[in-house]
């Protein structure tokens, strides 16, 4: 009896069958989803890339501009901002490192102006995040086609939602891709010793 099918893949459990692949087929592959997922967020935030446009609602343009403002200023100056002195008497920006030194918001420092920081990390995010549920799908052993359905309602749905609460803009991609994250940690069971 073969233990294996396609490509060292494990057989399926016994009772479970195994789901058969027409050839010639055209399936779903991880960059093509990534692709979409990148096209379908462009297209929903490109108003925000035009010229005299901006993002608007939620506290971001009361406060959170400035800040972005402030510590793109401070990186052109070949230094590391720590602290904002025109807030409350001071404000240290380590309280929130994550809008501070998150990598993506240093590359759309590089390549945008300030006023396109929040567009691009808003693309780059739910990008990630229908990435994350594609992966998730596939993890799960679902078929391509449903995976990316589910990357995409996510990935749309997020959208929708929290272009309006930017403040949770980091959590679109740590809920698929942490789920995702505790999927994989689970899948091989680890042996119990009396070792410790």
């Amino acid at each position: 009896m073969n233990q294996h099918t396609r490509a060292g893949t494990p057989a399926a459990p016994a009772g479970v069958a195994e789901v058969a692949e027409a050839p010639g087929r055209w399936a779903l592959s991880l960059p093509l989803a990534a692709a979409i997922y990148f096209a379908l967020a462009l297209i929903y935030f490109f108003p925000a890339f035009l010229p005299g446009k901006h993002i608007f609602g939620t506290d971001y343009l009361v406060g959170g501009y400035f800040f972005h403002e402030f510590i793109s200023q401070r990186f052109s100056a070949g230094v590391l901002p720590k602290w904002v002195p025109h807030v409350y008497g001071g404000l240290p920006l380590f309280a929130n490192p994550g809008s501070t030194y998150y990598p993506f918001r240093f590359l759309a420092d590089l390549i945008f102006p300030v006023s396109r920081i929040w567009p691009t990390l808003f693309v780059i995010q739910f990008t990630l995040a229908g990435v994350g549920m594609y992966l998730l799908g596939t993890e799960l052993k679902v078929r391509p086609w449903v995976s990316f359905i589910a990357g995409l309602a996510f990935h749309t749905e997020e959208q929708y939602t929290m272009a309006r609460l930017a403040v949770l803009l980091a959590s679109v991609c740590a809920a698929a891709l942490g789920t995702l994250f505790v999927a994989l940690t689970c899948r091989r069971p680890v042996a119990m010793t009396d070792e410790i």
